[in-house]
């Protein structure tokens, strides 16, 4: 039989010139790999288009007719539940863990926490600020240590909108309300689109009592 040649672009860290190849890459996100097999018959091109996402992350794939769950045990558990119908072509969400916000807060809000990160990707290409045709929801279940020195009835999830920290209720048209459960340390709220996330709260206040001596005049 005639021999066939295989050429991989990007040069592959291994089998240049064989039918299979090695690739490491050093960042996360789309990759695209193109291989083309020869002989005297011909010649054959094809692409492919790989997702790469961190060991922490989480992908799921969602179409116009599913939805599906993603559960975030790494720390404090988080659950966010995609309804059917919420977006209108094939879609891959991927959620990150972040152990701190990337971005401070304002000095009367404190982090309780929770931070991550959802994208979307549609044929392997990020959709920035995606927005989705129904609602999100977002459960998020927080520890007594988590809000020590917060309000926990202020406790909002807050998302960044490229120049600070918005309340996420305000992503829906009109905004939503949060369903709170103090007894169980958890709240919900639904969202409808995609940036980094964090929750936080009101620092509790503190007043500092200043005793005077009492002056009496005839």
């Amino acid at each position: 039989s005639t021999p066939i040649t295989y050429t991989w672009s990007p040069e592959p860290e291994s089998g240049q010139g064989t039918a299979s190849a090695t690739y490491t890459w050093a960042t996360t996100g789309t990759k695209a790999i193109t291989v083309t097999a020869e002989n005297c018959g011909g010649v054959a091109t094809a692409t492919y288009t790989l997702l790469l996402i961190p060991p922490s992350s989480q992908a799921i794939e969602i179409s116009q007719n599913s939805g599906s769950i993603v559960t975030d045990t790494t720390g404090l558990t988080a659950t966010v539940e995609v309804p059917t119908g919420a977006v209108r072509a094939p879609t891959v969400l991927v959620y990150t863990p972040l152990p701190t916000p990337t971005h401070s807060f304002a000095g009367g809000l404190g982090f309780a926490e929770h931070a991550f990160r959802l994208e979307a990707y549609q044929e392997g290409v990020l959709r920035s600020g995606f927005v989705f045709s129904r609602p999100l929801t977002v459960t998020l279940f927080y520890s007594d240590d988590a809000v020590d020195g917060l309000e926990e009835d202020s406790l909002r999830l807050y998302y960044w909108d490229g120049g600070g920290w918005a309340d996420v209720a305000g992503t829906c048209t009109p905004p939503s309300a949060y369903d709170r459960d103090p007894v169980h340390n958890q709240l919900s709220v639904v969202f409808c689109h995609l940036t980094e996330f964090a929750l936080a709260g009101a620092k509790e206040q503190y007043q500092k009592r200043i005793y005077l001596p009492l002056v009496v005049r005839d």
